[in-house]
C-alpha cells in the first residue's frame, strides 16, 4: 500500500534525474523510495510537468519493487507538497485512491510569485473558475483537506475555496480547519489524527 508524499525531506525527483545522468544520488533517497518532492525543487527549476512525470515514474518503480497495490496508493503532502498533491491529483485523476493535502493550495502566495514570477505560468489565477476546474478534474477521488486558520505562509482561503468547489462538484471531500493553528503545527496535528489512517485505508480504486 504505497503512500506517496508530495514533499518531505528527500528530493527524489532530483535523485531520479541524477541516476539517469550517471551523477551521484543523494543516499537519503534510498530510504524514502516513495517520497516525492512535489514543488520544493520545482519552484527553483520551473519544471512542474517534468518533475511530476519523474515523481510518478519513481512511484511506479517503487510500487513494483515493494509489491504495492496500485488500487490502494494514497497521495499526501504538506506546505509546498500540499500544492504538489493538488497538482498531481488534478493532473492524474483516477491515479490515487485518496488525497490528503495539508496547508496547500493551487494559487501560490503573493510573496512567492513576487520572488519567483516564472511560477505564474504554471499556476492557476486566483478566481472561481480555477477552483472549479481543479474540483472537476479531481472528480470522485476522496479528498481530506487540513489547514490551520492562523497559517501565515499559505493562506487558509486556498483550502476553504477548494473545499467549497469540491462540495459543489459533488466530490467525496472532508475538511478540517484548526483554529489558531499556524503553518508548521497543522501537519503534525493532521498526521496524528486517529481517524486519518483508517479513513485512508478504507479507500480503494
Amino acid at each position: 500500500m504505497p503512500l506517496a508524499f508530495a514533499n518531505i525531506y528527500v528530493d527524489l525527483a532530483e535523485a531520479i534525474s541524477a541516476k539517469r545522468d550517471g551523477r551521484k544520488i543523494n543516499p537519503l533517497a534510498d530510504h524514502y523510495p516513495t517520497a516525492i518532492d512535489g514543488l520544493r525543487s520545482i519552484a527553483a527549476k520551473h519544471l512542474v510537468r517534468q518533475a511530476a512525470d519523474i515523481a510518478l515514474e519513481a512511484l511506479a518503480v517503487s510500487t513494483e519493487e515493494f509489491k504495492g497495490d496500485p488500487k490502494r496508493t494514497y497521495l499526501t503532502g504538506v506546505s509546498m507538497g500540499g500544492y504538489g498533491s493538488w497538482y498531481l491529483a488534478s493532473g492524474y485523476p483516477g491515479k490515487f485512491a485518496a488525497v490528503v493535502p495539508i496547508c496547500g493550495g493551487i494559487v501560490p502566495p503573493a510573496n512567492v510569485l513576487e520572488a519567483q514570477p516564472m511560477l505564474a505560468r504554471d499556476s492557476y489565477p486566483e478566481n472561481a473558475k480555477s477552483y472549479a476546474e481543479v474540483a472537476t478534474r479531481i472528480g470522485k477521488t476522496p479528498v481530506w483537506i487540513f489547514h490551520g486558520n492562523a497559517d501565515n505562509a499559505v493562506p487558509v482561503e486556498n483550502s476553504r475555496r477548494l473545499y467549497e468547489a469540491l462540495k459543489a462538484a459533488g466530490a467525496d471531500v472532508r475538511y478540517t480547519e484548526y483554529p489558531g493553528m499556524g503553518h508548521d503545527e497543522a501537519w503534525d496535528r493532521a498526521y496524528a489524527d486517529p481517524e486519518l489512517m483508517s479513513w485512508l485505508c478504507s479507500k480503494s480504486l
